[in-house]
């Protein structure tokens, strides 16, 4: 495996996930810094600890951290403001190294390792609103692609998250599951 730079992990729970396969699949890429993202439901949080991107949209970024106490994680009228609480906690508790939390029209929140792992946003791209927001499956999968794309062409990480968001700004004005193109 001397060619592979970077693992893609997408846990929908079915079960091919195990904390064995995680286990052994952490260590490998470890021993070859190469770097694990993952989008992974709430309750599988566990086994991923330490790896290289989380990447859960608000629901299961909530999910997540149903036993955390933050006044930041009520809500407050702010979905912005949740965001940022609800990314800086999953890197507290998970230590990931780079967090980014999909959070629908309002954008995404991420960590910033330019910045000292500061929180950073994103507010959505693209048109909004319902006469153009046809469908939002395949969003969160779009942004862990384009997640990737830019992780190895060789953007910044900040710059990784816009394009996610662009892209994922694209698929959600299609009915159905609809490819980002590059033009």
């Amino acid at each position: 495996p001397q060619n592979i730079k970077l693992v893609v992990i997408a846990d929908y729970g079915k079960g091919a996930m195990t904390q064995e396969v995680v286990t052994e699949l952490r260590t490998l890429c470890h021993a070859r810094s190469i770097p694990i993202f993952v989008d992974c439901r709430p309750d599988a949080i566990a086994m991923y600890q330490g790896v290289t991107l989380l990447k859960p949209n608000m629901r299961e970024a909530l999910g997540m951290l149903e036993h955390s106490v933050h006044p930041g994680l009520g809500w407050t009228g702010n979905p912005g403001q949740m965001c940022e609480v609800a990314c800086s906690e999953i890197r507290n508790d998970t230590k990931a190294q780079l967090v980014v939390v999909t959070n629908g029209p309002y954008g995404c929140c991420y960590t910033d390792p330019d910045d000292e792992g500061r929180v950073h946003g994103f507010d959505a791209i693209g048109p909004s609103g319902k006469d153009v927001v046809k469908d939002i499956c395949g969003a969160g999968d779009t942004t862990m692609a384009a997640l990737a794309v830019g992780y190895m062409e060789g953007m910044g990480f900040s710059q990784s998250v816009l394009f996610a968001m662009h892209c994922a700004g694209l698929v959600v004005q299609f009915h159905g599951v609809h490819p980002a193109v590059r033009d």
